[in-house]
């Protein structure tokens, strides 16, 4: 894919949108193109006021997030706050960007708080996927620090008696995880001691 052709496909996809939102007087910014690791890429959004609709063009439409002020929200997150995300057309299953842009113009008939309304409904929508993203991120870590409890219980087991001080300090625990991992580190401390390293906490 060129690099021009996620912009043409942002410029003719922002046409489809306009018919829905000049109407409610939001206007579209392009905002550039560029490239990356995964591709060319172009964004732009329309914009009224304090409030944006931020769009993202890769190989077909990606990212759509709704801000209003400081409050943010994707288009997946939104349309669940408002209980018609099995209703959304977007995203679909077409490669066509066109199909995309036009999927959601149908979705942003359900937007009419976003569009000339209070946005109450986005800031619900966005402390639900902040919240969610920061459990996700907890998991992540969690994992993370599972594998290196695992790997510091294998050194033991293969008597790896180069290791003179240990610490386990720094470990991301979160609060869900703190029983799990506690047994994890009082097994890791019982080998440990059988083996006479030093632990330090």
């Amino acid at each position: 894919m060129s690099l021009a052709s996620p912009k043409s496909a942002l410029l003719e996809g922002a046409e489809i949108l306009e018919k829905v939102l000049a109407s409610k007087d939001f206007h579209f910014q392009f905002l550039g193109v560029g490239k990356s690791s995964g591709g060319a890429f172009a964004w732009g959004e329309f914009v009224r006021g304090d409030r944006r609709i931020e769009l993202h063009v890769r190989f077909n439409l990606g990212l759509v997030c709704y801000h209003a002020g400081t409050e943010s929200a994707s288009h997946d997150y939104y349309m669940r706050e408002l209980g018609v995300r099995d209703q959304c057309h977007y995203p679909g299953f077409s490669e066509d960007s066109k199909e995309a842009f036009l999927g959601l113009a149908h979705d942003l008939a359900f937007a009419d708080y976003f569009l000339t309304g209070n946005g109450a409904l986005l800031q619900q929508a966005a402390k639900r996927e902040s919240s969610d993203n920061a459990a996700r991120n907890a998991d992540l870590m969690a994992l993370g620090d599972q594998r290196k409890v695992e790997h510091l219980r294998s050194c033991v087991r293969k008597e790896n008696t180069k290791m003179h001080w240990l610490s386990l300090r720094g470990l991301n625990i979160p609060r869900g995880c703190l029983s799990r991992t506690a047994r994890w580190l009082s097994l890791l401390e019982n080998e440990l001691t059988s083996h006479e390293i030093l632990v330090t906490r």
